[in-house]
């Protein structure tokens, strides 16, 4: 879909057309979260009721700076050219720019694998106000008009904007106003001012419901939003169009899938002495376990990202149960850099929780190492029958040449045969023992097949 100009019916009728046909109508969906709406994490909830989700925030600047033949550069561009396509579609990849020509370039390179772009114009930490990015373009609106402007009319898709609001509802009323006048299709409101760092205070609904009430593209309502009930209350309230959750999200990757989970508040979510029940407590385990299984799948661009997905998932378990030993150990310690050891680290914190899969458990990891090493000591024998082989047949000196290479031409057939048997029934063998794991027989075949 191309960019419609800016102007009023227009504008509308392709921001809509957009929405219906390419987004499909979401009400639910993962934001922008920097190293943490990564395609694993994106894929997950998905599969749990999120209807699509944002990539994590990309600089702009990163992806000129690696075409000048920066390394760092290129290594972090590659990897996120990599996540956009990773995912399924819809996606949408977002950017932090400060100027015109950063944005667009970014955003040119990454058009052809998302389903639209959107600048960052909420984000209100230090390394925001540092560089003058995200919420701290609030005082240069003429930039980010020309930001906006310019992206609509060279971009061949859609172009969105995420964004706080101000003291004053009238001047939040013109921004929004000024912001599609740009020409973008969708308007994401987090309810909270830019001082309002670190999740203070509440958000302001009745400025989002203001914002829906001005504007004639889709609105999405951010911020606070702690379950699937509240979000439904949001959207009735404020007549948003779709809601999207981060940090009750990181916690809960069900959210919008578990209709009976007990009603929280992110207060709670953040509370280290949050009382969580035993089954409570397995089940954030339970979710990093299965967290795993997707980051095998679809593997991140950075172990980092999988490192703070675990430890946001059982956080509020290893405070609740006294557990600062497992903390360090999943969260400082650096020696833990794969994903079979954090397995057998949750292995072991569902052991110390008596959860009844752990056996269960310990018993699949067992096998998958069993066959991992059957599989590889198949697989070397081949390559040293087959090296012998070659050796024989160049030793034309050899009185017992021939015999030789009809002996081992035989067993190079028969490693064959068994190193056949092996590999490709690996996954089959072992899958009664991973029924309680997600399309485990695909994961099986991504992770534990040899090069």
């Amino acid at each position: 879909l191309m960019a419609a100009p800016p102007g009023g019916c227009r504008q509308a009728q392709a921001a809509w057309q957009w929405w219906q046909q390419v987004l499909k109508n979401p009400k639910y969906i993962c934001p922008p979260m920097v190293h943490q709406s990564e395609a694993a994490f994106r894929t997950f909830v998905q599969d749990h009721g999120i209807d699509f989700g944002f990539t994590p925030m990309w600089h702009a600047c990163r992806f000129q700076w690696a075409d000048q033949g920066h390394a760092k550069s290129k290594v972090e561009v590659d990897g996120w050219l990599y996540d956009a396509q990773a995912g399924g579609r819809p996606v949408i990849a977002q950017l932090c720019a400060i100027t015109p020509e950063q944005f667009v370039y970014a955003a040119k390179k990454l058009e052809p694998y998302v389903d639209g772009i959107d600048l960052n114009l909420g984000c209100p930490q230090p390394v925001a106000a540092k560089a003058g990015f995200g919420a701290y373009l609030m005082d240069d609106l003429p930039n980010v008009k020309a930001i906006l402007s310019r992206a609509c009319q060279e971009l061949s898709v859609p172009v969105s904007a995420k964004i706080r609001i101000f003291p004053e509802l009238d001047t939040t009323l013109e921004y929004v106003r000024m912001i599609e006048e740009c020409g973008v299709y969708m308007i994401t409101v987090h309810g909270r001012l830019r001082e309002q760092r670190h999740h203070q205070g509440q958000p302001d609904y009745d400025v989002i419901k203001a914002v829906v009430d001005t504007v004639s593209i889709p609105v999405v309502a951010n911020g606070n939003i702690c379950s699937k009930q509240h979000a439904d209350e949001v959207m009735a309230y404020t007549g948003a169009h779709a809601v999207m959750s981060a940090t009750a999200l990181l916690y809960r990757p069900t959210l919008y899938a578990d209709t009976d989970y007990y009603e929280t508040t992110n207060a709670r979510f953040h509370d280290k002495c949050e009382v969580l029940t035993d089954q409570e407590a397995q089940l954030r385990v339970e979710h990093a376990w299965q967290y795993l299984d997707y980051a095998e799948r679809i593997r991140p661009p950075y172990f980092r990202y999988i490192r703070d997905h675990v430890v946001s998932l059982v956080k509020p378990t290893l405070f609740a149960q006294g557990m600062l030993d497992m903390f360090d150990m999943l969260n400082r310690n650096l020696k833990v850099c794969s994903i079979e050891q954090y397995r057998w680290l949750l292995i072991h914190l569902f052991h110390r929780l008596d959860c009844p899969l752990c056996q269960e458990r310990v018993r699949a990891e067992v096998a998958v190492r069993e066959a991992r090493t059957a599989k590889r000591k198949a697989h070397a024998k081949v390559l040293a029958a087959t090296h012998r082989l070659a050796s024989a047949t160049a030793d034309d000196s050899s009185t017992d040449a021939a015999a030789s290479v009809e002996t081992l031409t035989s067993l190079v057939d028969k490693l064959q045969c068994e190193y056949s048997k092996v590999a490709p029934c690996i996954t089959a063998q072992l899958l009664p023992s991973f029924k309680y794991i997600r399309n485990m027989e695909g994961v099986l075949t991504c992770s534990y097949e040899l090069p």
